[in-house]
């Protein structure tokens, strides 16, 4: 699969640093973030990421990679606002440090797709 386009939501230490290192390791697609518009501002600025949006599912329209790196409070319903409205060949994936609860709500979508 070809990766066009990759939304890190949560542009903190952990989401910018990996936008960091796709970027230094030649990804050639498109960086979206969503946080804080003022966040967003100073990501483009600074060239981490190509295009910030503060609307989460505007963010990841047309992603084929998206990020959730938020805190581990967030990242669960940051996955139920999204998945409705994603194809099923997008990747989600997280930065938190506890997986049980997401992978029971990704199973629970995906028996729901099926």
């Amino acid at each position: 699969m070809l990766i066009r386009q990759i939304t890190i939501v949560g542009t903190g230490l952990i989401g910018g640093s990996l936008a960091l290192a796709l970027r230094k390791h030649g990804f050639g697609g498109e960086i979206v973030a969503c946080d804080k518009p003022s966040v967003l501002d100073t990501a483009v600025e600074r060239r981490v990421i190509d295009r910030g949006e503060a609307d989460l599912e505007r963010a990841v329209v047309g992603s084929d990679v998206i990020v959730l790196a938020t805190p581990v409070g967030t990242i669960l319903s940051q996955f139920e606002a999204i998945a409705p409205t994603l194809p099923s060949t997008t990747l989600i994936t997280d930065t938190g440090s506890t997986k049980q609860k997401f992978v029971e709500r990704a199973r629970i979508r995906w028996r729901a797709r099926n």
